[in-house]
């Protein structure tokens, strides 16, 4: 990678660095691909009258708050903003679909890497060692039925591994 190249990288990188993950604490609305919304909240109390009468007219189904929800329904949600309705019947047998306990920052975290592998965007998980950036890859390929491909990158790995792996991808 030339000098100039990598300078415009670190640059745009270095933008990423001071992201609160507090932004949890405002309504999330995921507009879906199969023609449905799905909104995520926090608090029933920080939401607007505007994005009320947006969930009553819209959405049309009743504000819960993600400390409410059961871990069948937040996993009934990651479905609806991830796969269609032939796909979610298919899935609702399986039992390891049930196997993840979600709290609210995985939960928001694979939602957000879904909207992002959706519009084509790259996703970088970075994090120590076993907080489960692996898992949740995972289980949003088994979920949307995609082939995931990981790779480990330590001190040891050279640029030109992690280029080639993303080529052969």
């Amino acid at each position: 990678m030339n000098f100039i190249r990598k300078t415009e990288v670190e640059a745009q990188a270095s933008r990423f660095h001071d992201v609160p993950w507090d932004v949890y604490t405002y309504p999330f609305i995921v507009f879906n691909d199969f023609g449905t919304v799905t909104s995520i909240y926090t608090s029933v109390e920080k939401i607007s009258q505007p994005l009320r009468e947006f969930q009553n007219d819209v959405v049309k189904k009743p504000f819960i708050e993600y400390e409410d929800m059961e871990q069948s329904e937040i996993v009934e949600r990651l479905l609806e903003i991830c796969v269609d309705e032939a796909r979610k019947n298919k899935l609702r047998s399986q039992v390891d679909l049930y196997n993840i306990v979600f709290t609210l920052d995985n939960f928001m975290k694979i939602v957000l890497i879904h909207l992002r592998l959706r519009a084509h965007m790259p996703v970088i998980l970075m994090g120590e060692t076993g907080v489960g950036k692996t898992s949740l890859v995972e289980y949003l390929a088994k979920i949307i039925d995609a082939e995931c491909l990981t790779m480990n990158v330590h001190a040891g790995v050279s640029e030109e591994e992690i280029v080639t792996h993303v080529l052969n991808a």
